[in-house]
């Protein structure tokens, strides 16, 4: 109803002369042709009454039903293949009067290519099937002078004769329609007297699971005939697929939803003949089924194939490369590291060779994916050891010796012992810890070690090993040591050397006191400084020197003037010395009783003979001043009098 409202109101809009009540009219038209071939023009001519008003026509009412595309013209080309509706509209002419219309339908055919497809059989006989429903009809030329009339679609059988029968022929289909003509199409084949073996090339598992998929590639020629069979395991042939190939080459056929996690599957060819129903058979290929699992610090790898069917060689692939040639299943995969993928595949290559190539027919496992796992136990630390750095220990093990299939140590993880039981201490990424939280000079501290692997195996607790404390106890001028025992040293303690150092701490003398815990001695009165440290030594070659702490004792000097000598040279008290120890330098000076230097020494061994100016010195009262230093450089200072008597 708003499509009559809205040519109403187009008409009073447009046409404002038109006289209104008039004679009564109706719709008519016919068109010249109704069937026809793209571009396709067709003519209409009207027989309606519309009281001399020109009718208004809509060429394609049902794609296109706005009201802009009315149009007055009668004569329209379609370029577009379909099937069209016409309608054409008019008006009386009176003041809201009724618009009537009428339809007819027209078709514009389009030129589609022909659909065709060959069967190349034996004894140069092909068939021509066209299975193609755009056109009414068709004209079939076989390539050898051989045109059919128009035929409609179907099976045509066509043999070539004569010396030229086995040349390449180009057989063209051309459409018509009972209005028109249409388009061509054309395929080149080469007949054939007898069929060939299919020659197969390989198969590969490209996906080994419950719904997987395989690949079959094999030498195909063009427009023959091609029926694929498979097997499950070792039962009876069944078709797959039938396909005629669409060039010459290799052709890839692919397969899904096979279990081929569980199955084995064997695959042949037929090169089919319809014409005659016969056919040649490739050789067997059948599909190979890998299985790797994970064990403790290996992979083993089973695989299986058909049994019917006997392998020449199985490669073992790993990660792409090759890992072991000629191989039986299982193998055991021992160079592995835990915590990574490994990816393997089997390759076999069959007896029977490819026809075009000589090579042996090769089947292609899967790719099979699994992360190695190592769940051994750890081995312990041995050989752990400590000693005394400064006021610092430190601890070194040997790096224990891992099972192959684990890569390295995460960490390793000390624990301490400091008068109470051991505790979680600190880490360390290498076989070696140093405390500096620890007071060495005061007492021995002890460790122990364990670790965890890179497979996440923690290691049994070590031995434990402790440093040596020395402590020394001075009484006048002895000195007793008593130091710890020390623990460590896999291969045991052979003795315990006691050695004196000097200011850099070199050694300067060193004693063995063999397996003893204790040693005293006098000490040597000429040192103003006396430094012990420990010394353990091992029965064997161990990773580490094991040393106590450091004692160290600076000694105050001691000095001592007589106050009378006699330089009168009887042998007795007739040199002015300096009587002392504990020193490091000493100097003394001589003075007169005006305040003149007499005499100056830098020489404890130099005393002063009472000359002055190579010329006895007079019976008097002389001055001294002598200052010594300790090992530390602090000056001792000791003055007085002395008597020259003779």
């Amino acid at each position: 109803m708003k499509k009559y409202i809205a040519v109403i109101l187009f008409l009073l809009i447009y046409f404002p002369e038109i006289s209104w009540g008039q004679i009564p009219y109706s719709a008519c038209f016919t068109v010249d042709n109704k069937r026809g071939c793209v571009p396709f023009t067709i003519h209409l001519k009207n027989c309606s009454k519309a009281n001399d008003i020109p009718p208004r026509y809509h060429y394609d009412l049902v794609h296109f039903p706005a009201f802009s595309d009315i149009i007055q013209d009668s004569v329209y080309t379609y370029t577009t293949p379909g099937v069209y509706v016409i309608e054409q509209s008019v008006n009386n002419g009176a003041l809201f009067g009724v618009v009537v219309s009428t339809t007819d339908t027209v078709v514009a055919l389009g030129k589609p290519a022909p659909i065709f497809s060959i069967q190349v059989c034996e004894n140069e006989v092909i068939n021509v099937d066209i299975t193609d429903t755009n056109y009414d009809s068709f004209i079939l030329d076989y390539g050898d002078g051989t045109v059919s009339p128009p035929i409609a679609k179907g099976l045509y059988t066509h043999t070539y004769i004569g010396a030229g029968a086995l040349n390449p022929k180009t057989i063209s289909v051309t459409g018509q329609y009972n209005v028109c003509s249409g388009a061509s199409a054309t395929k080149t084949i080469t007949p054939i007297s007898s069929l060939t073996m299919p020659d197969v090339l390989d198969l590969t598992v490209t996906n080994q699971s419950t719904s997987g998929s395989i690949d079959l590639r094999f030498n195909g020629i063009k427009d023959r005939l091609y029926q694929i069979e498979f097997k499950t395991n070792n039962g009876a042939y069944s078709t797959i697929s039938n396909m005629t190939a669409s060039f010459t080459g290799i052709i890839t056929q692919s397969f899904s939803g096979l279990n081929t996690q569980a199955n084995t599957y064997t695959f042949r060819i037929e090169n089919v003949d319809s014409c005659m129903e016969t056919s040649a058979s490739s050789a067997e290929i059948a599909s190979i089924i890998i299985a790797p699992s994970i064990l403790n610090g290996f992979n083993k790898v089973v695989f299986v194939s058909n049994g019917g069917l006997v392998f020449n060689v199985f490669n073992l692939y790993r990660n792409a490369a090759l890992l072991k040639a000629n191989t039986a299943s299982p193998y055991n995969d021992n160079a592995v590291i835990c915590g990574t993928d490994y990816c393997y595949q089997i390759t076999g290559a069959l007896p029977t060779t490819n026809l075009a190539s000589g090579t042996n027919l090769m089947s292609y496992s899967g790719n099979s994916c699994i992360k190695a796992a190592y769940t051994g136990v750890a081995p312990t630390i041995t050989n752990i050891n400590s000693t005394v750095e400064g006021n610092s220990t430190k601890v070194v093990w040997d790096k224990p010796v891992l099972n192959v299939a684990v890569p390295a140590i995460s960490f390793y993880t000390i624990y301490r012992q400091n008068g109470a039981p051991y505790s979680n201490y600190g880490s360390s990424n290498s076989n070696s810890y140093i405390d500096n939280g620890v007071s060495a000079s005061n007492q021995s501290y002890c460790y122990e070690v364990n670790y965890k692997d890179a497979c996440s195996n923690i290691a049994a607790i070590s031995l434990n090993t402790c440093t040596v404390n020395l402590t020394v106890n001075r009484i006048d001028e002895t000195n007793t040591l008593t130091w710890t025992s020390y623990t460590g040293y896999q291969s045991g303690i052979k003795e315990y050397v006691i050695e004196n150092l000097d200011g850099n701490e070199n050694v300067v003398i060193s004693k063995s006191v063999g397996l003893a815990n204790t040693y005293t001695e006098i000490a040597d009165p000429s040192l103003s400084q006396i430094i012990y440290r420990i010394k353990v030594v091992s029965v064997g070659v161990e990773n580490l020197v094991s040393y106590s702490n450091i004692v160290t004792f600076d000694l105050t000097p001691k000095l001592y003037m007589p106050n009378v000598f006699t330089p009168n040279g009887d042998g007795d008290n007739d040199v002015l010395e300096v009587k002392g120890k504990y020193y490091k330098s000493l100097k003394m000076t001589i003075l007169n009783k005006w305040g003149e230097v007499v005499f100056i020494s830098e020489d404890a061994s130099i005393g002063w003979d009472g000359n002055y100016k190579g010329q006895p010195a007079s019976v008097d009262s002389y001055g001294y001043h002598v200052v010594a230093l300790d090992n530390s450089g602090k000056e001792i200072s000791l003055k007085g009098v002395v008597s020259l008597l003779r």
